[in-house]
């Protein structure tokens, strides 16, 4: 169900892939989600040299997923002004969308655009199921990488778990505890763009 809060971890970049399966509680079998789902992007941010979109809470970048490029716009809480998670496919130009450039447009005031940091998400995503092959959560596991200025910021490893019925207490132990055993830490919710970036992006 998916009003069902998700339940996040962080965890070890290096660390081995939790094993959460447990017949005994209803959680009987991992299946790897397919290429849709599991794939890795490269992100390049562009903003202004002073970071004003992104201090403005509007993320702008060009993303490039399996080799498709697309430009990506996400400025929640200027909904319903601007868009939220929102992409465009890369076309033959390869210029950024006249509707982007007019959204960004008051925030830039005049200034140029320049890429300004880099992500790349190696993405994971798994369906815990049950012995009657039904689908109880929805497992992504992401390895994001920063850079900027050509250097290595950080590298963090997140995980979600998205519960699809409502998971027991037993079978919310057992994954936390899994996820524990590893070294992971249960987290409220997981870094913003801006947070990745570090204090100089805001």
């Amino acid at each position: 169900m998916g009003s069902i809060e998700p339940f996040r971890y962080e965890l070890a970049w290096a660390a081995d892939r939790p094993v959460l399966t447990n017949p005994e509680l209803g959680l009987d079998v991992l299946v790897d989600r397919g290429t849709s789902y599991s794939f890795t992007s490269d992100i390049t941010l562009l903003d202004s040299t002073d970071r004003r979109l992104l201090r403005a809470g509007v993320v702008l970048a060009h993303r490039v997923i399996e080799g498709i490029g697309e430009w990506y716009m996400d400025a929640p809480i200027w909904q319903p002004w601007l868009p939220v998670d929102h992409s465009v496919a890369l076309g033959m130009a390869g210029d950024l969308p006249r509707d982007y450039i007019c959204l960004i447009k008051p925030f830039l005031r005049g200034v140029p655009l320049a890429p300004v940091a880099a992500l790349t998400c190696q993405r994971v995503e798994l369906a815990m199921k049950d012995d009657h092959d039904e689908t109880t959560a929805i497992i992504r596991d992401d390895r994001i990488t920063v850079t900027q200025s050509g250097v290595t910021t950080s590298r963090v490893r997140e995980i979600t778990i998205t519960p699809q019925v409502d998971p027991t207490a037993a079978q919310h132990e057992w994954v936390t505890n899994r996820i524990l055993a590893l070294g992971g830490t249960p987290v409220q919710s997981h870094p913003s763009v801006i947070e990745h970036l570090g204090a100089g992006a805001g």
